[in-house]
Order: structure tokens, then sequence, then C-alpha cells
């Protein structure tokens, strides 16, 4: 039986099944186009994503005018060589010029291009990575701390002092306080009124003036009144996650290892945005000396001089401190290099780290070997040595060696793999 696929948008997603259906029969396809497709973009692009796949394959029934038969009406402006009943030969490409199948001198369609929405395309890159468990468990137990509103209390401190609450426990104690003796008052003002012997009127109008002096001497407001307003953390989920993009700008880091690094740095970023509502983007360039710069800079500028990795580390261990507190983000850090640092550098580098580590959910270090050489003998930099000790004491460090672009996302998927899929 036939399967008709519509190609129309949809609107009102009245043709999602259709296009649900299109994705699971080349679903192969689509998801090497769309992994071939990350090169191609910003870190921080998002929104639908244009995909093209090879038609072959895609043997879709479709309907139309079959070319050699039928009557055909043409309006040809500017004709010369007709008159009125003369037959003319159809095209022999078809209804609108089109190549089909056996035309002669047609070509065809090569390409079959759709979109895709932001959340199809990172299912069909990442539908088989995940989270390794170590930080998947810090998730769960790492929790951030909101202050709110917890009723009232009588102790705290004057800022909180809630001057409404004070005011209104004041005057409830001067009433409680006042009305058993304003009511003997009133009491014995009746007696007064009624009493004739002298002798018995005047303990009663002493009375009278003694309990005048006490009910006026309840003060206004006192200790016991005063209200604050109480506040207790309460727990929250962190769902927000910032990347640090780290990268050694030196002259050593040609546009090669640039475009590699980029490659890398975008499938981290978008990996992560699956998992959570708000992500931030850092990038730190370093060469002798290190600075935050904007997406464009960081790819495109060049210096020369060498090379000091501690310069990037304690740019981002200050960004951590006063910017982004582990309390309320997620801090990933994504460093690229090709293993160049000052000899005498690396001891402060490790020491950083070591402070910074127990912060971060991740770290991805990935070392990108020159041309024409050996795996064998770029592990043994300085760098790596340096980054692979401090990993010894934090396992939340993940190391590779990149030769090619094309090992990109093998590597990518090595970090991230889950175990139910090997």
């Amino acid at each position: 039986m036939p399967i008709i696929i519509d190609r129309r948008k949809n609107p009102g997603k009245k043709n999602l099944g259709n296009r649900q259906r299109f994705l699971d029969r080349y679903k192969d396809q689509i998801r090497d186009a769309a992994r071939k497709h990350v090169g191609d973009r910003s870190i921080s692009d998002s929104g639908d994503q244009e995909i093209s796949i090879s038609s072959q394959g895609i043997n879709e029934p479709r309907f139309g005018h079959k070319s050699d038969s039928g009557d055909w009406d043409y309006v040809l402006p500017g004709n010369k060589d007709y008159v009125p009943g003369d037959t003319i030969d159809k095209p022999r490409g078809g209804a609108g010029g089109r190549g089909t199948e056996g035309s002669i001198g047609a070509s065809g369609e090569d390409e079959f291009t759709f979109l895709l929405n932001y959340d199809e395309y990172l299912d069909l890159i990442f539908d088989d990575l995940e989270l390794p468990d170590l930080i998947k468990a810090s998730e769960k137990t790492i929790q951030g701390h909101q202050m709110r509103r917890a009723g009232f209390t009588t102790a705290g401190v004057p800022s909180n002092l809630n001057v409404e609450r004070t005011a209104i426990a004041g005057l409830s104690r001067r009433i409680a306080l006042r009305s058993p003796k304003l009511s003997r008052i009133k009491e014995l003002e009746k007696l007064l009124e009624t009493e004739e012997d002298e002798a018995k009127r005047k303990p009663i109008a002493e009375e009278i003036e003694r309990l005048r002096i006490r009910a006026n001497a309840i003060s206004f407001l006192d200790n016991v009144d005063l209200r604050y307003n109480n506040f207790t953390p309460r727990p929250r989920p962190i769902t927000q996650a910032v990347m640090f993009c780290v990268m050694d700008v030196s002259f050593s880091m040609g546009e090669r290892e640039k475009i590699i690094a980029k490659k890398f740095f975008i499938l981290l970023h978008l990996f992560l945005k699956r998992r959570y509502k708000e992500i931030d983007v850092v990038f730190v360039r370093h060469h002798e000396e290190a600075e935050e710069c904007d997406e464009e800079t960081f790819f495109t500028s060049k210096v020369s001089g060498g090379t000091k990795v501690s310069s990037a580390y304690e740019v981002v261990a200050d960004a951590i401190k006063y910017r982004y507190p582990a309390d309320d983000w997620n801090i990933y850090i994504a460093q690229a290099s090709d293993g160049d640092n000052y000899g005498n550098d690396n001891d402060t580098c490790q020491k950083i780290l070591d402070d910074m580590l127990p912060d971060v959910q991740f770290m991805a270090y990935i070392e990108i070997l020159r041309e024409q050489m050996e795996l064998l003998s770029m592990t043994t930099t300085n760098l790596w040595k340096t980054i692979e000790n401090v990993q010894a004491d934090h396992p939340q460090i993940a190391m590779h060696n990149i030769q090619d672009e094309k090992d990109i996302l093998t590597v990518f998927r090595k970090f991230f793999k889950s175990k139910d899929n090997g």
C-alpha cells in the first residue's frame, strides 16, 4: 500500500502525524545530516533548522499529469512560428519544466530540504547520549536555597521590622490592659454620682484617680509588641547552567584547530540546552593573558606570543565566584588547546583547578593534535599531564585528543555515551 506524505507546513499541527511518520522512516539519514549541520551553526543559535537529505531512496507517490498524453493548451507570447490549428510537441521536462525520470537532459532533484524544529533537531543529534552518572547524581543533591516569607517573629534585625504589625500588636496590648481599668472607672463614677455621704465619696474619687493614672501609664509601644518579618530558606532545584568556553588563541592555534574547537563547543552547548531552561555562555580566550570576549572575537582573533593557561583559569574562577556561584548555577567548562603552555605555569594551573573544580559539574578538555603528528607523541604535553594529575582527584574531568574534524562527534559521544547503549 503506498504511503502518501503531505509536505505542506502544518497549520495548527494538523499534519503532525504525517510529519512524524516521515521522520521515523528516514531517521538515520536525517540524523546524519543534522550532525553534519552542526559545524555551520553559531554556538548560541536556536530555532528551526533547515536540513537537506538526499532524495534517493525517498520513493513517495506523487500525483501529477502524465507528460506524454492528453491535450495541453499553451500561451506563447511573441509567437512568429505558429498559427492557430498547428500542433506543438510537449516539453520533454513535463509540466512546469521539472525533470522527470527518463526525460532527456533532465537532472531531477538531488536533495530534499525541510525544516526541523529545535527540539526535533536536538533529539536527533543526542538521542542516545546522557549526562554521566556523576553529574546526574550531583544535580539531584545540589540545590539552591531561596529566602521566602514565613510569617512574623518577635526577634530580628531592625531592617526586618514590620511597622504595621508592630502598631497592631501595641494597640491590642493597650486595649487589653486598659479595658478592665476603664470599666472599673465607669462603675465607680456611677457610684460616686449616687453617693451623698462625703466621707464615702472621698475614697471612691481617690480610687478613680488611681485607676486613671494606671490606665494612662500603659505605654503605646513595648518590646513585646515588636514584630519582624520572618524569612526561612527553602530548597529549590537549580535549573540553569553556565558554560565556559576556554581556548588558546596564540599563534600555534591555527584556523584548523579553531574550527575543531568551535564544533566541539557547539555540540556541548546543544547538549546542555536540552537539560536546562537557561544557559549562559562565557567565552574566555587566552595567550599570555586572558580575557572575556564575544563569540566573533573568540573564534576569529589571533595573537602572537606565548601561552599561559593559568590566566584563563583565573578569569573563569573569578566569574564563578562573583557572577555564577555554585549555589545558583550548574557550571560546565570546555577547554580546547594544542597542549602548549609555559613550563613554570603548570603548577599554578593545577592549584587553580584544585580550588575551582569542587564547584564544577563537568569539565571537558580536548587537546587538538597538529597535522602529521602521531597521537601517542602528543599525550605527554606538559598541560596534558597537569590536567591528568588533577583528574585523579576530580573525576568530573574528561580528556581526549582530537586529530581531525571527523573525530569530534566520536570523542563527544565517548564523553556522554549512555550506559544502556554500550
